[in-house]
């Protein structure tokens, strides 16, 4: 079993021209999968081309934020977005957001040491 059936379920649930729908749809075809991963412009500007008028940060504020409360989750890695269809799709998936949490965490403990430089706990 794959996240795809949620996929299929989500836009099956969606009325034709939804941001959502429209993104799983073209996603389907398109970012099935890390190795077919797209780069959030492309998905953007396919948006746009079809009547939805989004910004990059829109699109992540929106769709994908949306995605990661859902079961039809849209991962991201280096090369873009793409559909977890394997499960070596949702470890891609995981890595990334591991990669970007260490990242987070690195900044956190930064802000706590240049506070705690000036005499301050926070």
């Amino acid at each position: 079993m794959s996240l795809i059936t949620a996929v299929k379920r989500e836009i099956a649930s969606r009325s034709a021209g939804d941001t959502v729908r429209l993104t799983l749809e073209y996603m389907m075809n398109h970012a099935l999968g890390r190795r077919n991963a797209v780069p959030i412009s492309v998905i953007v500007e396919y948006l746009n081309e079809n009547g939805i008028n989004i910004t990059y940060n829109q699109f992540q504020q929106t769709v994908l934020s949306e995605s990661r409360g859902s079961d039809f989750f849209i991962a991201t890695c280096n090369r873009g977005c793409f559909l977890i269809d394997t499960i070596d799709d949702a470890r891609e998936g995981k890595s990334f957001f591991e990669e970007k949490i260490a990242k987070q965490q690195a900044h956190l403990d930064n802000l706590v040491q240049v506070a705690q430089n000036v005499g301050w706990t926070i």
